[in-house]
């Protein structure tokens, strides 16, 4: 979804998040703080922001957790790898 209709989106659906589970949000100027607020069940929340050379596979790709989490740590790691250096 476009930044300006994140919360439209995913307010409906936020309760289907729980503990167990990883969300990670590539949405531009949706800050983690607002994440943590929505999705109040999940306690794996990571923003990602990705930069355009991702397109051509020698990106930087940074990212932070809103709680540290190996599991979230290595799922981000492996998602994001083939598209340039991955750091948190």
């Amino acid at each position: 979804t476009k930044p300006q209709d994140f919360f439209e989106a995913v307010e409906p659906i936020a309760t289907s998040f729980g503990p167990e589970h990883t969300v990670i949000s590539l949405a531009a100027g949706i800050q983690l703080m607002s994440l943590k607020k929505i999705l109040f069940e999940c306690e794996n929340i990571v923003r990602v922001m990705p930069n355009v050379p991702v397109k051509v596979k020698a990106g930087m790709v940074g990212y932070i957790m809103a709680k540290d989490s190996v599991t979230s740590s290595r799922i981000v790691e492996a998602l994001f790898k083939p598209l340039g250096k991955v750091i948190e």
